[in-house]
């Protein structure tokens, strides 16, 4: 079973739609807790092979340290999701059946408080997914300029009128650095009152998603992803956001297209052929008994494309 700290987000939903081979090749893109990777290893037979990828090393070494009671060999590495080819390159693997991405940060990210992606605690400002990286969120919110900050805000939590905010966190450097969580959530609250929930979560994600270079990580394993999938192998992609859910819906949008011709031309001359088959018309999301069970199911969608 998978550690009291992780329970995975339409568990069975994600398995089902992977349609699981028993000798294929599947990866976790976003190991995580490892409990949608538990799933998809039981579910592999003596053949078959399962890939987890985490950014974060604490997730990995968690991993390594599970018994899965799995009969498939298990392949633990610690890279950007980005990067997969590497790791199949590395183990000779040239194609697989499919992926599995479930976006976002972790809840044991979450819950140790002390690596500051969480407003609820108070910790030094980090936020990064993989703490051998450089550059923290502390590190944006007390060097970027005011216009790059504006952009963070804008484009990464969608914030209402981004540029008061800007102009807030340069003021409030200039007398001393931003260093803590705290730090950060009483100087917002000195020019708005008392923020809302909603409105800091949109905040502490706009920093955690420009310290992770999270949506161009996606971008580009979306991509890549076609040139390493199976006929009929399956991508499932979880969001928590519409930031997340945008670029994968339109991911398989374009790559199902079978005519890519400008509008204007009446017959089609482009010879197209669509790369992916659209599984999911509307994304699924949680029933509300696993919301009642687990809160972060309540933003979750899911959608799924198969290769052709």
């Amino acid at each position: 079973m998978c550690e009291n700290y992780h329970i995975p987000v339409l568990l069975d939903e994600c398995v089902r739609h992977l349609n699981i081979k028993k000798d294929g090749v599947y990866c976790d893109f976003t190991l995580g807790g490892a409990g949608h990777f538990e799933k998809i290893a039981q579910n592999l037979g003596k053949n078959g092979i399962a890939i987890g990828i985490d950014r974060d090393l604490t997730a990995v070494e968690r991993a390594k340290n599970r018994d899965f009671a799995a009969q498939c060999k298990i392949i633990l590495e610690q890279s950007n999701f980005s990067q997969f080819s590497e790791i199949l390159q590395k183990n000779n693997i040239e194609k697989i059946d499919g992926i599995l991405m479930d976006l976002g940060v972790s809840s044991h990210q979450f819950d140790e408080g002390e690596r500051g992606f969480s407003y609820r605690n108070d910790a030094k400002l980090d936020m990064r997914m993989d703490r051998s990286k450089e550059k923290t969120a502390a590190d944006f919110i007390n060097f970027a300029d005011e216009n790059e900050l504006t952009r963070i805000l804008s484009e990464f939590g969608e914030v209402r009128n981004p540029q008061r905010m800007s102009k807030k966190i340069v003021s409030a450097r200039k007398i001393k650095k931003i260093e803590t969580t705290r730090e950060f959530v009483s100087i917002l609250n000195e020019e708005y009152g008392e923020l809302k929930n909603g409105v800091l979560s949109k905040v502490f994600q706009a920093f955690r998603i420009a310290v992770n270079g999270e949506l161009e990580e996606l971008k580009i394993a979306l991509k890549n992803s076609l040139d390493f999938l199976n006929v009929g192998g399956r991508i499932v992609a979880l969001s928590y956001h519409s930031l997340e859910d945008r670029i994968v819906k339109n991911f398989l949008r374009e790559n199902s297209k079978t005519c890519v011709c400008p509008p204007e031309i009446p017959k089609c001359v482009c010879e197209n052929k669509a790369k992916i088959k659209i599984i999911t018309r509307k994304s699924i999301t949680a029933t509300n008994k696993e919301i009642l069970n687990n809160r972060r199911a309540r933003s979750a969608k899911l959608r799924c494309g198969e290769r052709v």
